[in-house]
């Protein structure tokens, strides 16, 4: 097992540690792995307004042990999650343990630099995260004045599995991809990239405003949402291939056909075919923006039978045809 103790001062100390420690070289903001200890790398994202992001995108090809030392003063960090576990993924964060023996977690979390944090992951483990430094002052710009006394509270005492944390949602994960597979060399990268963690800075502080009116965290069930998640990950793994149905999704979940749609709405604010359809809509775009790919090649791979239908369906969801998207100026 290899083990990273650090202690946070910013992400470009992060990556000179970690290549140190890994015995290569840090060059164009990236460390690159070892072949002995994982395939992939790591990479420092700086913007002109001081935000910082690291990006891991790799696969372990022994035990890691991440061990982040507790600092002051006090400074939050964004933790953007798609681990796809071998065994188990273990988290202790100031003593307080979680272990997930789920296939995949895909979540985002806000973590706090008073404490201390480890993540052990196992050989196997792909690994696709953004960690991105929350200022204090974002707080007052994204929740309630009256919320913020309150969810500090909440984190620090929480820490873990509590009103802090929001099941990563597709497009969400697509914005986290696509941080992670843009080429540098791509002349707007820095402007696409900054783009993306905006979408994810919103959309988690978006939900967390509706977990403050409509959780109460000592009801949560953690297990469930655990298999929306696998739910979530599962029904949009292929847009090629149409939809399961309800009782097949409540089966593989081992949940009521009722309580498996009541919660997915609640979790992620759509019904499940709703969700599906928006999200391989989402995927589309994407497509069309970042692979240059023909709207007849994409329609094929969302699983549309017609252009016409892609076409119509796209116009719904985005106000705008996929024709009149590529010709208007990014």
């Amino acid at each position: 097992m290899t083990i990273f103790t650090y202690d946070f001062s910013d992400y470009e100390n992060y990556c000179k540690e970690f290549a140190a420690l890994l015995q290569v070289p840090y060059e164009n903001n990236t460390v690159r792995f070892p072949e002995k200890i994982a395939s992939g790398q790591v990479k420092l994202l700086s913007f002109p307004n001081g935000l910082q992001a690291i990006i891991h995108d790799c696969v372990l090809h022994q035990d890691f042990t991440w061990q982040r030392m507790a600092s002051l003063p006090e400074i939050f960090i964004l933790r953007v999650d798609y681990v796809e576990i071998k065994t188990a993924l273990q988290v202790n964060l100031d003593g307080e343990v979680f272990r997930d023996t789920s296939d995949i977690y895909s979540s985002i979390v806000l973590t706090s630099s008073r404490f201390g944090l480890d993540i052990t992951l196992k050989k196997g483990t792909v690994l696709k995260t953004a960690n991105i430094i929350i200022r204090p002052e974002w707080l007052k710009k994204y929740l309630p004045a009256d919320a913020v006394n309150y969810w500090l509270h909440a984190l620090r005492s929480l820490k873990l599995k509590g009103v802090n944390m929001v099941p990563m949602d597709f497009n969400t994960r697509q914005s986290l991809f696509s941080i992670i597979n843009m080429p540098a060399s791509d002349p707007a990268y820095n402007f696409k990239a900054l783009t993306r963690v905006f979408e994810i800075t919103d959309y988690y502080f978006k939900k967390i405003n509706v977990q403050f009116k409509e959780w109460d965290q000592q009801q949560k069930r953690f297990d469930d949402i655990d298999k929306i998640i696998e739910l979530d990950v599962f029904l949009t793994r292929d847009f090629n291939q149409p939809a399961p149905t309800l009782d097949e999704m409540a089966t593989s979940v081992h949940m009521s056909p009722s309580k498996l749609k009541t919660l997915f709405k609640k979790t992620y604010g759509q019904s499940i075919y709703e969700y599906f359809n928006a999200s391989r809509l989402n995927q589309a775009r994407h497509l069309l923006l970042e692979n240059n790919l023909s709207i007849k090649e994409v329609a094929w791979q969302m699983g549309y039978s017609a252009v016409s239908n892609f076409s119509a369906a796209f116009k719904k969801q985005f106000h705008i045809s996929p024709g009149e998207m590529l010709t208007t100026p990014y």
